[in-house]
């Protein structure tokens, strides 16, 4: 009741109002709804919230579109579009007006022979188009067979059909109803078209007997029915159902596919010759639209004596003439009403589809009375997936309604695997990303305890993930071990910036004074370790500078306000610029709003200072010893 509540009145995709609740299964819920664009009923089929949080079902729920939508036949519900809305995944298809060969079996009990034969013929009919197309619907039973009020049989619920080329083995998952499943079904989830035509089979004996033809008390039992159980006679039952009924029914249940009818168009023959004789009249209890020829009656003396007649026999030239003249007249009437009727065909302009959804490219096209044609599927880095990237005929084109569009529709960016690079050497790991299709990128060297030097330590992306042909793949390589111990490099003469990055390469830590001295100002003039000596890591290294015989450096207290962001830390960066040239005088992590400040000593006239947060540079300043402020640029 509250799932109802919040249904009604909701409008999906600011289209489809949501009026009443049709009904439901474990997957999907049914409801009627309008179409506010189209200005027409419709039915959609919502599936279930518990379901949509299940990628498995997800997928198999867009499947059912996908399939469904391929087909277009009198006897197949119709599927007009496919979306989500806020999480909420549907399908909107034909609201059939009837109800469902369950519903009607229910209350019937059975069927007359002529009216379940005539509901198999149409569902066969439905089947042989779905066939043709490479689709087993896979769960014909009573439940997805509608009915309408005129006595159209329409074959619905696709949900778990699948495109095939011909059989198709799905060993993980075995899908249907049980008390119609074929015996493969059963054994090991082996599809093909012979599996319908068993399904349907169960169905046509149901309708003559009034159930089932096999009943078991639990699920193992039924299948072993399948399996192993022999099919009762239908006669046993109901001795009015024609001989030739049963064995239609008999052929369809054969425990083996290739002893069935071995199409559902051969099927759809047989059923249309086994519709019982009318007594009194000689004539097939037939529905309209089913052509079985007639036999002359039993009785008919005049018909009788016209055969015993010896009749005039006829030249063989003349026989050829008259053979010649009626095929000649009947293929210039025949050419006449063809061309008649192709010219009363109105002329309509092929709208543009192009970059559309391929269901909406389908609604678009049907309403001009055009034949969408799913040409061919391609990767294309452009159209995303599932929309059309090119038509035939082209957009403004003026063709005949009924003509065929050919549609080439994208799969999205072509996805390929990613390699496992860990332990591979750089140029391995190169030649693997390329055989792969993708690009190696940026290639940082770490120290690690256990990777030998030389050797891929991490990937990004990870390995095993599809991303796009041509993804960057990042790469961390090992430079070994961690050494403990370290050897004090020489830094005297050099500048500041070339000490600091020695120190640094040598795994040691920096720490720069600036004094008075005869050297030219930046110089280092002495450091606080001999040269040549081994110390731990990381250890400092403190390095005096000369400021020249200039003035003393210039120092300036500079107030910093860390921004409030929605992070843990801010990362802050104050680079300095002065006649010593470029350095770091603060780099480190700071909690989001807090405020500091920085003593800054800078040699010259002015120098220029740099504020990053989160390497991104957020103000610029110049200080003079003149003046206590700063100049904002």
């Amino acid at each position: 009741m509250r799932e109802r509540d919040e249904m009604i009145g909701r409008k999906l995709s600011n289209r489809y109002q949501i009026e009443e609740r049709l009904g439901g299964g474990g997957m999907a819920v049914v409801w009627r709804a309008f179409d506010t664009v189209l200005g027409r009923n419709v039915a959609v089929k919502l599936l279930r919230q518990e379901m949509a949080e299940d990628e498995e079902f997800v997928a198999r729920f867009r499947r059912e579109a996908q399939a469904a939508a391929r087909l277009s036949h009198p006897n197949i519900v119709a599927i007009y579009d496919v979306g989500e809305d806020y999480g909420l995944y549907y399908i909107v298809m034909e609201l059939v007006e009837g109800m469902t060969l369950r519903q009607k079996l229910k209350q019937a009990g059975r069927l007359p022979v002529a009216q379940a034969l005539d509901i198999a013929a149409q569902v066969a009919s439905g089947l042989h188009e779905a066939h043709a197309r490479g689709i087993i619907h896979r769960d014909i039973k009573p439940q997805n067979i509608l009915i309408t009020e005129t006595g159209l049989v329409k074959v619905t619920d696709f949900g778990i059909a699948r495109a095939v080329g011909g059989v198709s083995t799905t060993g993980d998952l075995v899908v249907g109803s049980l008390p119609y499943m074929s015996p493969e079904q059963v054994s090991n989830g082996e599809v093909s078209a012979a599996t319908d035509i068993y399904s349907l089979g169960v169905v046509l004996f149901e309708m003559l007997v009034g159930r089932p033809p096999f009943q078991a008390e639990s699920t193992v039992g039924m299948a072993m029915r399948h399996l192993e159980g022999e099919v009762p006679s239908i006669r046993q039952f109901r001795p009015d159902v024609p001989p030739a009924v049963e064995a239609l029914v008999m052929k369809c249940l054969a425990k083996k596919p290739v002893d069935r009818f071995s199409s559902a168009k051969d099927l759809l023959r047989a059923i249309k010759m086994s519709f019982p004789v009318q007594a009194g009249t000689g004539e097939q209890m037939k529905p309209d639209g089913l052509q079985i020829e007639e036999a002359p009656l039993e009785g008919d003396e005049d018909l009788a004596r016209k055969r015993r007649r010896p009749k005039r026999r006829m030249s063989l030239a003349v026989k050829i003439f008259l053979a010649a003249m009626v095929l000649f007249l009947g293929l210039v009437a025949a050419g006449i009403y063809a061309f008649n009727k192709w010219m009363e065909v109105p002329l309509v302009e092929v709208p543009n589809v192009e970059g559309k959804p391929f269901l909406e490219a389908q609604a678009i096209l049907m309403e001009k009375g055009l034949v969408p044609v799913m040409a061919a599927e391609r990767y294309d880095p452009q159209v995303p997936r599932g929309c059309v990237i090119n038509q035939a005929p082209e957009a403004g084109d003026t063709v005949k309604q009924g003509r065929e569009v050919r549609l080439v529709v994208s799969k999205g960016r072509e996805m390929v695997k990613v390699p496992d690079l860990i332990g591979k050497d750089v140029r391995e790991a190169s030649v693997m990303l390329e055989e792969s299709n993708l690009v190696l990128g940026n290639s940082v060297y770490v120290f690690h305890p256990a990777i030998p030097a030389g050797k891929v330590v991490s990937q990004n992306p990870k390995a095993d993930i599809e991303v796009p042909k041509g993804t960057t793949v990042d790469i961390e390589v090992s430079k070994g071990p961690m050494p403990t111990t370290a050897i004090v490099p020489n830094v005297v003469g050099m500048t500041r910036d070339q000490a600091k990055d020695e120190l640094e390469k040598a795994l040691l830590t920096p720490k720069f004074l600036l004094l008075p001295g005869e050297q030219p100002a930046g110089t280092v003039m002495s450091q606080s370790h001999v040269p040549g000596t081994e110390v731990p890591v990381g250890t400092e290294i403190i390095v005096a500078v000369s400021l020249g015989t200039g003035p003393a450096p210039n120092v300036r207290t500079i107030p910093i306000s860390v921004p409030k962001l929605d992070k843990d830390t801010v990362r802050v960066k104050v680079v300095l610029k002065d006649a010593q040239g470029e350095r770091t005088v603060l780099e480190q992590d700071r909690k989001p709003g807090e405020q500091f400040e920085l003593r800054v000593e800078w040699v010259g006239a002015e120098a220029q200072l740099n504020i990053y947060f989160d390497e991104k540079l957020v103000n610029t300043s110049t200080l003079r010893p003149e003046t206590p402020s700063s100049e904002g640029r």
